[in-house]
């Protein structure tokens, strides 16, 4: 257990550096390394629009960019969590605190960054990614313990068994 813990420490401070270093770059080129992506992506199956529509998916990919390493940071933190005691819902609260505070400082950090204004939407949009990666954390916990038979088992009036086997 405590290799999983350390194991995961390092995952979600490897995230949150990431997330620090693309928050670094100016707004040029964040832009550009993201436009870069979109047209390999583009090219890559084929599709040529108007700029209007590469305008429109450029910001789509940007903004599921957020949505994705936030996710990402939300498995590692909730991951962390749940390698301690306590409830589960507790743990859950927690990383989400955790995550978007990391999102609002890391938007406030943008502020200082040339070219680059921080968002109060993009903190949404990051905690709704945080938001997922601990839910797919406490989904994937709960079907580990399921397919592993340690899972507590209930009749149809919702009283207790005991301890199941699959």
């Amino acid at each position: 257990l405590c290799l999983i813990r350390v194991g995961l420490v390092l995952y979600t401070v490897t995230v949150m550096s990431a997330i620090f270093m693309f928050s670094s770059q100016s707004g040029e080129k964040s832009g550009s390394l993201s436009g870069e992506m979109l047209r390999i992506l583009l090219g890559w199956l084929g599709i040529d629009g108007p700029a209007e529509l590469v305008e429109l998916l450029h910001l789509l990919l940007r903004k599921f960019a957020h949505f994705s390493i936030y996710a990402l940071l939300g498995i590692g933190v909730m991951g962390t969590a749940l390698t301690f005691e306590g409830k589960s819902w507790k743990k859950f609260l927690l990383a989400l605190v955790i995550c978007a505070g990391y999102a609002a400082a890391d938007e406030f950090h943008q502020l200082f960054v040339g070219a680059r204004c921080g968002s109060p939407l993009d903190v949404m949009l990051d905690s709704c990614g945080a938001v997922c990666g601990c839910g797919v954390t406490v989904a994937a916990r709960w079907l580990w313990r399921r397919m592993r038979g340690r899972h507590k088992t209930w009749d149809n009036r919702g009283s207790y068994l005991g301890t199941g086997s699959l």
